[in-house]
């Protein structure tokens, strides 16, 4: 298998850190799952895997990295609640998620190209059209990533009113935004366990009562999000 993945330090920090099994099946992981959409057949039926996913079984697993199925299932359970993977579960197999999958890994393809971009630059003189393409697409990248993430938080999110609002406070909150003149600026991060957070408490109340989307991205969110002493 050629390529490669990165692998941010902040792993140290994770509370399974220290366990061995955990770290060996998360790599393993990271390392599988796909750096592009592809189609796959499991016997007659065509199973699309997307970029950021691993087709895959609890005993496939097991016999890779050598980890009794059952303790491969409270792993992927505990990766399940820290919202660091999602499973979507058929009887003939499984597809992982890595969730975020696309704010800590680049597109091979895009390094390759970036490469050759360099290797161009090198060769002859720069040119302005293709630095201004090279920016558009970079934007476009970007817009795409946040569109992704936005997705994901969309999905936990308890009350499905107010969609298109609520993306556009998300992309504020992104680039920041003023309030009572104080400049406050959120990472996707933050709002997605601050949206976890709130439908965690959202389980037992009346779906009337659960903020429309776009309420909650608006202001709400504030409540809910956890800031670092060095945030903002």
């Amino acid at each position: 298998m050629d390529g490669w993945v990165s692998i941010h330090r902040k792993i140290i920090d994770a509370p399974w850190f220290n366990k061995s099994e955990y770290v060996h099946l998360w790599l393993y992981l990271l390392l599988k799952a796909n750096y592009e959409d592809k189609e796959v057949f499991i016997g007659n039926e065509k199973v699309l895997v997307k970029r950021g996913e691993i087709l895959t079984s609890r005993h496939k697993l097991s016999e890779v990295v050598h980890i009794q199925e059952s303790k491969i299932y409270r792993i992927l359970k505990r990766f399940e609640n820290e919202h660091q993977i999602e499973q979507h579960k058929t009887k003939k197999y499984t597809v992982i998620s890595i969730l975020n999958y696309n704010m800590y890994q680049n597109n091979e393809q895009e390094n390759e190209q970036q490469m050759n971009n360099k290797r161009t630059t090198d060769e002859q003189p720069m040119n302005t059209n293709n630095k201004k393409n090279k920016y558009n697409n970079n934007i476009y990248t970007s817009k795409k990533i946040l569109m992704e993430h936005f997705s994901l938080t969309w999905k936990k999110y308890p009350n499905k009113k107010g969609k298109a609002k609520a993306l556009e406070y998300y992309l504020q909150w992104i680039k920041g935004r003023t309030i009572s003149g104080e400049k406050i600026k959120l990472t996707d991060k933050q709002i997605y366990y601050a949206v976890c957070k709130y439908a965690k408490e959202c389980e037992n109340i009346e779906q009337q009562f659960i903020k429309h989307g776009d309420t909650f991205f608006n202001k709400a969110i504030l409540d809910y999000v956890e800031f670092d002493e060095n945030d903002n």
